[in-house]
């Protein structure tokens, strides 16, 4: 539990200290999914579903990438499976759906 304390004092100092970084972050991600976004749609045909289609499949393949990535480098490193794999997928969509909410 004081391990878990200390943890999240710290981060909040961290985030407090480099607000304007994580500002910049938020802005960059936001615009990588807004161009994925219109890449998919000029994939997709011009209806009305596929404005739906892309946003589903950007905040569901984002996250799942990332997180394949994450294990596999892991893997690379330990030849184990990563432990917590789908606590960190969950954690990388609910950030994926705060910056796709709040950037638009």
């Amino acid at each position: 539990m004081f391990k878990q304390l200390l943890f999240i004092i710290i981060a909040s100092s961290l985030a407090a200290i480099f607000t304007t970084e994580l500002y910049s972050l938020l802005h960059v991600l936001g615009s990588a999914q807004t161009v994925l976004i219109r890449t998919i749609d000029s994939w997709l045909p011009v209806f009305k579903l596929s404005d739906l289609v892309s946003k589903v499949i950007i905040l569901v393949f984002i996250p799942i990438i990332i997180s394949f990535l994450v294990a596999f480098i892991y893997w690379l490193f330990k030849r184990e499976e990563m432990p917590r794999l789908s606590g960190i997928a969950w954690t990388l969509w609910v950030v994926s759906l705060l910056i796709f909410v709040l950037y638009r």
